[in-house]
């Protein structure tokens, strides 16, 4: 009942185990449902076992915890949480803007980005100042206050938080940003980024 293989690499032996799970399927009469794949360092056959499964049209679901963070919604709301706290610091704002969910594209984050560093662009008080310089600039700026303008009241409770928190969402169309992550992550066949 057991066999032993060796294979070149995890990709060879990812594909090897392919094979046999369909020709366990195909003259066996075993479903795909009964077959469980087993890894000790799930991580190094993460990979191999996407490509090859899918290649042999084999259905799967890879039992991985993926970490909150590097979540679009998550980096947006610590970046903003951020900005508010670190008095508007260069990595605060810049960590908010990449998240992928502010109004900017990379493009104008890239231009406001070199701006800032050009200028030396840190702290509130320097982001309330027009960006004289470049009109192109001050529009993004402008752009940027209007975005994070709810955090810009102190609050004293949890309650009044989550009034900023759910206006700030509401003003960059979190949900229908998100709408549109999920259904890129569908279409290209990544249906666990896409949840």
């Amino acid at each position: 009942a057991i066999r032993l293989s060796i294979s070149s690499s995890p990709e060879e032996e990812v594909r090897q185990l392919c094979i046999e799970i369909r020709r366990l399927v195909e003259t066996c009469g075993y479903c795909y449902r009964d077959i469980a794949v087993v890894a000790g360092d799930l991580a190094a056959y993460e990979g191999p076992l996407r490509r090859q499964m899918t290649r042999y049209g084999i259905p799967f679901y890879l039992d991985v915890t993926r970490a909150v963070q590097h979540n679009p919604l998550v980096e947006a709301v610590r970046g903003a949480l951020r900005v508010r706290a670190e008095s508007w610091s260069y990595s605060a704002v810049f960590h908010y803007l990449r998240s992928g969910l502010s109004g900017l594209d990379f493009e104008e984050i890239d231009l406001l980005e070199n701006y800032c560093l050009r200028r030396g662009v840190r702290g509130r008080k320097r982001w309330e100042t027009p960006f004289d310089e470049d009109p192109a600039c001050e529009a993004l700026r402008l752009s940027v206050l209007a975005e994070l303008s709810p955090f810009e009241k102190r609050v004293r409770t949890a309650g009044e938080r989550t009034e900023q928190l759910e206006m700030f969402l509401a003003g960059i169309r979190a949900g229908e940003r998100t709408a549109e992550f999920a259904a890129r992550f569908a279409e290209a066949g990544d249906p666990v980024r896409a949840l």
